[in-house]
């Protein structure tokens, strides 16, 4: 479904695409964009923003990654050389997916239970039998 905001998108600078976003992020990146979505396409595993503006972008990306922990990827393609200026003009993709568990959560990993006190490249946490330390990768729970 693809959901236009009442005007051609023309040109756009970039676009965040968000992956498995729940309700709560959805809302948060609209109204953190200060006015620059120019298009939004609903797909099956979640919501691409077209955007007018890359500076707004990449500061929602940074306050998205900080507020809501998760993956996050940021590409740029070369777009096309400013006729004028000479100048490379990019277009930014950000692509951000938020982690499914959170600090304080228990999870598996390997049978056992594993309470998660921090969330990076791995998530880290505690074994509950024996308070060892643990980093696991996000695809090992």
């Amino acid at each position: 479904m693809k959901r236009n905001l009442g005007m051609d998108i023309g040109p756009y600078q970039g676009v965040l695409q968000l992956r498995e976003p729940n309700d709560e992020i959805i809302g948060f990146a609209r109204n953190h964009s200060e006015g620059t979505i120019l298009k939004e396409e609903h797909m099956k595993e979640g919501i691409d923003m077209y955007f007018s503006s890359h500076t707004v972008l990449l500061t929602l990306a940074k306050t998205l990654k900080k507020k809501f922990t998760g993956q996050m990827k940021i590409t740029k393609k070369l777009f096309t050389v400013d006729r004028i200026t000479s100048k490379e003009v990019y277009r930014i993709t950000v692509m951000f997916r938020p982690y499914k568990v959170k600090v304080g959560d228990v999870v598996k990993y390997r049978g056992e239970d594993v309470k998660v006190k921090h969330l990076g490249n791995k998530v880290q946490g505690i074994l509950i039998k024996n308070g060892k330390k643990v980093a696991v990768s996000y695809e090992e729970i």
